[in-house]
């Protein structure tokens, strides 16, 4: 993928949805490496529209702007989306990284039956 256009997406994107999209911003940057791409709002400062970049991913951010939209905040915290980072280094060092930054580890990396360390 061209990285001379920050706004061209590969063919698979995943949208995430938070109460408040500008702390989730926040954490991505801190705590996984993600670099925002996008971030609009509307006149009030509210935000409308974020985007972040991995590698050659990205996802969008946004809030619980419809009902078919929840954060799991809304849902008794129970999980409502997923997002998988393939990291090609370092598992252990970007979960420490993560842990600092205030990320709450629900499994710790351990090598798994089919090759990779999750």
């Amino acid at each position: 993928m061209a990285t001379d256009n920050p706004y061209r997406r590969p063919a698979f994107g995943s949208a995430l949805f938070y109460r408040d999209p500008f702390a989730a911003l926040d954490r991505l940057e801190r705590a996984v490496g993600f670099e925002r791409t996008m971030v609009i709002t509307d006149r009030e400062g509210r935000p409308g529209h974020s985007e972040m970049r991995f590698g050659d991913g990205y996802i969008m951010l946004g809030t619980e702007w419809a009902e078919f939209a929840a954060s799991p905040a809304s849902v008794g915290g129970k999980n409502t989306q997923l997002l998988h980072v393939h990291l090609a280094e370092d598992v252990d060092r970007r979960c420490a990284q993560a842990r600092a930054a205030g990320a709450e580890i629900l499994l710790e990396p351990a090598d798994r039956f089919y090759g990779d360390r999750r």
